[in-house]
């Protein structure tokens, strides 16, 4: 409360919880502050909370208990790159040679109640920041080791304690980015902590193929080790002018309800990734299944034959189509890797609302969503032309995409 009365926004927290992906009062207490982090002020306050997935790898199944909260950022870590030293958690050269290798140290997924357990990582091996300048301190807490040697000013560590502020640091970039072109991407307000959750993840990169950090390999995403995959801004900045969202605009009061958005993707030769989130009403600690307000993804995709993708059903990175629906997270994407260039239509769908998800307004029984829509937008009779990549150099190809609802299927 007395941080969000001083503005913040964000809440990065680098401590661990109890258990094995367990979901206690503490998780439940998280997952009310997402939305509301000051109850007895009107409306909702929300905040943006990370946590750490916790040191306790390669097994899974040890995401710990805050960690393991539905509304909660959960950040695993993979390796850096510099491969030399051992740094004051005795990770080795080896344990920082590949940042595509997920660290061995990283807790990881299912929850107990099979969720997903990690929704991004970032790097978390031989992380190098100012060491502390506090009487006492001799470069031998909490893991540190100064480095380079033979100087007092730098340390560095390795856990999922260092790699959570660069997630969290991360989803500050994408907040400020929506906030301040709000018109451009159809808001009236900042960005809420659930599309602040589906960019994040929507806009991650695939480490599949590198090492699990358990002696075998790294399947595609989604998966319990490295959850979306690693956070990548990057992403987000080549394709910022062909983005749609919806944020908590709208709003199921009871199940069966739909929305139902229809889309143009809009460069050729590039996937089209379409995620859902949303803050769902906290959960009983030690249920069988903590969701309680169960929201489902559909896209369908016009062309030869009609295909539907449900959200969360993955082959090799990409959606296919059949499969079961989701009946465990409050995160689902569905990501088309070749789509056809015909419209596609984005369909959420209230299949249960059992609560209260949007307290201190509205009846007992709502709950909003987020929706992020990566390289598509709505077709428009106005017409507008893309170029892609944004920033060029005399010898880059560049695209040119034209898009006139009025002229669809016109082959002229």
């Amino acid at each position: 409360q007395l941080a969000q009365n001083a503005g913040a926004v964000f809440s990065n927290n680098s401590w661990g919880g109890i258990g094995n992906g367990p979901y206690t009062a503490a998780s439940a207490e998280f997952d009310a502050l997402v939305r509301d982090s000051d109850p007895g002020e009107p409306g909702n306050q929300q905040i943006s909370y990370f946590f750490c997935a916790g040191n306790e790898g390669p097994d899974v199944g040890t995401t710990r208990a805050q960690a393991s909260a539905k509304n909660v950022v959960s950040a695993g870590a993979h390796e850096n790159s510099d491969a030399d030293g051992v740094d004051g958690s005795g990770f080795l050269p080896t344990h920082a040679d590949n940042i595509r290798d997920i660290s061995p140290g990283s807790s990881r997924g299912p929850t107990a109640d099979g969720r997903l357990g990690v929704t991004v990582v970032a790097t978390g091996t031989h992380v190098q920041g100012a060491a502390s300048t506090a009487d006492g301190y001799t470069g031998a807490h909490v893991s540190d080791k100064y480095w380079p040697t033979n100087q007092t000013d730098y340390c560095r560590s390795s856990g999922t304690s260092f790699s959570c502020p660069t997630a969290c640091g991360a989803g500050v970039i994408i907040y400020e980015m929506f906030r301040d072109q709000l018109v451009a991407f159809g808001h009236t307000d900042s960005p809420s902590p659930a599309l602040i959750r589906a960019v994040l993840t929507n806009t991650a990169t695939d480490l599949a193929g590198g090492s699990d950090g358990n002696g075998g390999v790294l399947a595609n995403i989604p998966n319990v080790h490295q959850g979306w995959g690693a956070v990548n801004l990057e992403t987000l900045a080549s394709m910022k002018t062909s983005l749609y969202s919806v944020d908590q605009t709208e709003v199921f009061t009871a199940s069966g309800q739909e929305f139902e958005v229809v889309l143009s993707p809009m460069i050729a030769g590039y996937s089209l990734k379409v995620t859902l989130a949303w803050t769902d009403v906290p959960g009983i600690p030690g249920a069988a299944k903590e969701l309680v307000n169960d929201l489902d993804l559909r896209v369908i995709q016009d062309g030869k034959a009609v295909q539907t993708f449900k959200g969360n059903v993955f082959s090799s990175g990409f959606s296919e189509p059949g499969g079961n629906l989701d009946r465990k997270n409050t995160l689902e994407a569905v990501y088309i890797e070749n789509p056809t260039g015909g419209p596609v239509t984005v369909r959420v769908t209230a299949f249960n609302i059992a609560g209260d998800g949007m307290p201190n307004t509205g009846g007992a029984l709502d709950q909003d969503f987020a929706l992020f829509v990566w390289n598509a937008g709505e077709p428009s009779s106005t017409g507008d032309v893309r170029i892609f990549p944004v920033d060029v150099n005399c010898d880059a190809t560049v695209t040119f995409n034209l898009r006139d609802k009025d002229l669809a299927g016109d082959d002229t």
